[in-house]
């Protein structure tokens, strides 16, 4: 889940839910839930341009600048180590770089500039002696595949990323499990590749589930794939 909020009034950063890890970013761990939306008083009047929840973690644009905060496991967080973080704190390693968007995935996190830059941290696959293989970064690195495609959006699912680009080109990685990637098959997808199967049709968004990819199109269809389990895909069916 992402929002935009308006950036013309004050700015109040309210949230709610499970904080085990501090991804309330209250400033401490809760046992029970958070009932009612609550003010995080570090953050308050700054102005907040971009948010996202995953399951584990948080993270906003506040002027401008990525900060992160909760569990901080497999890199998270982008903080160049795996300690939970209780309140909103800059990833530093992003200094100077102003991001338009972020995305928190169950163990990933990304991020898109305002030069339509991509970076991503936390799971990834990485390049191994025996070739690619599961594996993480503590800190954001950008996505030398997509360096030529001006990014404009991201969205990170459980152990899978799309990005749209400025042209409307949809790009999809990660594991394909559950057909989820878009690319008909089910297997794992180590670097960006064009969904080839939307042929010319511009792409305005697209939003990962836990194993699904819903996208809009600039002609406002929208299109699925990926589990169809409990009627998510809105075909009728369970096929996927």
């Amino acid at each position: 889940m992402a929002t935009q909020p308006n950036p013309s009034r004050e700015s109040l950063l309210v949230t709610w839910g499970r904080s085990i890890h501090g991804e309330c970013g209250h400033g401490r761990r809760e046992r029970e839930d958070i009932s009612a939306p609550t003010p995080i008083e570090s953050v308050n009047g700054r102005p907040v341009t971009a948010l996202t929840c995953g399951h584990y973690h948080s993270a906003a644009v506040i002027a401008s600048a990525v900060h992160t905060w909760g569990r901080g496991t497999l890199g998270l967080l982008g903080h160049g180590d795996e300690e939970d973080v209780l309140r909103p704190r800059p990833v530093h390693a992003l200094s100077g770089i102003h991001v338009r968007a972020v995305s928190c995935g169950t163990y990933q996190t990304a991020a898109v500039t305002e030069r339509g830059e991509l970076f991503v941290w936390g799971w990834l696959m990485v390049e191994g002696e025996t070739g690619w293989q599961e594996g993480y970064t503590t800190l954001p690195e950008r996505v030398a595949a997509l360096k030529e495609h001006h990014v404009r959006s991201v969205s990170c699912g459980e152990y899978a990323t799309a990005a749209v680009t400025k042209d409307g080109s949809l790009f999809t990685w990660g594991k394909g499990t559950s057909g989820q990637l878009g690319h008909g098959h089910a297997r794992d997808v180590t670097q960006p590749l064009r969904v080839g199967a939307l042929g010319r049709t511009f792409v305005w968004d697209a939003r990962f589930g836990k194993h699904f990819l819903l996208v809009l199109s600039s002609d406002g269809d929208v299109y699925s794939c990926g589990s169809a389990e409990r009627g998510v895909l809105g075909h009728g069916s369970s096929a996927w």
